[in-house]
């Protein structure tokens, strides 16, 4: 083998172990940054898990007013019979049969609520019945 074919290996040979040499490291700083992302994740799981289920409490304290407001309606008091009104006019629903921590969209009164779907985070179902969109009206 000649002296210039030797140089030329040797200089190939260092240049793949430099090559080699960084890519492992690269590969060792990328794998330590996947377990702070995954570190990261796991905390935003945490923290979303912890507002559903504030959410979840505002909602069942919702509940509770709007079934208390309808009791009184229902018991004579014409305040809570014009709180009623108003919510009726907006299309909003009082299910007096809601449980509080229930998932799902509520039953009507007297009819049995559906097993909601399994889901990992659900958080659909509050215990007032949103309002209908109403049709526009072309002039």
């Amino acid at each position: 083998m000649s002296d210039q074919t030797q140089k030329s290996v040797t200089i190939l040979a260092v240049a793949l172990l430099g090559f080699t040499l960084f890519q492992f490291t690269q590969i060792f700083v990328d794998r330590d940054n996947i377990h702070v992302m995954q570190e990261q994740v796991k905390k935003n799981i945490e923290q979303a898990d912890k507002v559903l289920a504030d959410n979840q409490k505002m909602l069942d304290q919702l509940n509770a007013i709007a079934i208390g407001t309808q009791r009184l309606a229902d018991a004579g008091n014409a305040n809570a019979k014009e709180i009623v009104v108003q919510l009726n006019r907006l299309g909003i629903k009082i299910n007096p049969n809601f449980k509080p921590g229930q998932e799902g969209q509520p039953a009507p009164a007297g009819q049995p609520v559906p097993a909601p779907a399994p889901a990992a985070h659900s958080n659909d179902g509050p215990p007032v019945v949103p309002p209908e969109p109403k049709p526009s009206v072309k002039p």
